[in-house]
């Protein structure tokens, strides 16, 4: 959403997005950046995240958090020295606001898009309508790749009830037998019916009870020979 309005006030701005990795093929799809650094913070690879903001340090006019968070703060702080961010009553982590030379005040509670916007906009000295976010462009280059209704599998690939994974026809049509009543069954199904199944979860309810039931003994048993040894030690 920013990134639209900061082209449209600087069309010849590098905008350069920083992200932990995790995100960074979402962060590939926004509209106008021009540059995407991936950072492994999640994954705790600390050394190989400064190594990568040590080679962009100094090399940004400007810098914005829009995150207001101590993490991305310190990100911020490790790329230069002209940094925006909302200040201490504004930012999600109040801390954070500590490491901004310019710190931008607005209500925590306000929408998100509008209080990005504005902090840009104090950051970039631009102004804008909020009537013009409804008739702003989509932020991402690319569609979702979520299957419309209409979308078809393809046909040497089918896909079995109940699953998020593809499989071959050859593995669908393997057949088992049914540990209830014997009777054919996929090798995917635990029972042959809902009948079975009710039966079958019956069953290990009922083994789940004796298995519980044996523990509580044993630790009964050895709590009460640990008393037998201090009454025979006289304690």
């Amino acid at each position: 959403m920013a990134i639209q309005f900061i082209r449209k006030h600087i069309a010849n701005a590098h905008i350069s997005w920083f992200c932990d990795a995790r995100f960074e093929q979402i962060a590939r799809l926004l509209a106008g950046v021009d540059e995407v650094v991936a950072l492994p913070l999640k994954d705790k690879k600390f050394l190989k995240s400064f190594e990568i903001l040590r080679q962009k340090q100094g090399r940004f006019d400007i810098i914005i958090d829009l995150q207001g968070l101590l993490k991305s703060a310190l990100v911020s702080r490790s790329l230069g020295k002209n940094i925006f961010g909302f200040d201490r009553f504004s930012a999600k982590e109040g801390l954070a606001s500590i490491f901004y030379t310019h710190k931008y005040s607005c209500n925590y509670d306000k929408n998100i898009i509008l209080r990005n916007l504005e902090l840009c906009a104090f950051a970039l000295n631009f102004s804008f309508d909020e009537k013009e976010i409804l008739t702003k462009e989509p932020c991402f280059l690319k569609k979702s790749r979520i299957p419309d209704k209409n979308s078809k599998i393809p046909s040497d690939e089918t896909r079995i009830p109940n699953k998020n994974s593809r499989i071959c026809k050859e593995c669908q049509n393997k057949k088992d037998t049914c540990p209830i009543c014997g009777k054919e069954k996929s090798i995917f199904a635990k029972t042959c019916s809902k009948s079975c199944g009710m039966k079958l979860a019956h069953l290990n309810k009922k083994k789940q009870e004796k298995r519980n039931k044996v523990q509580t003994e044993a630790r009964a048993a050895k709590t009460l020979d640990g008393l037998k040894e201090l009454i025979d030690a006289g304690i």
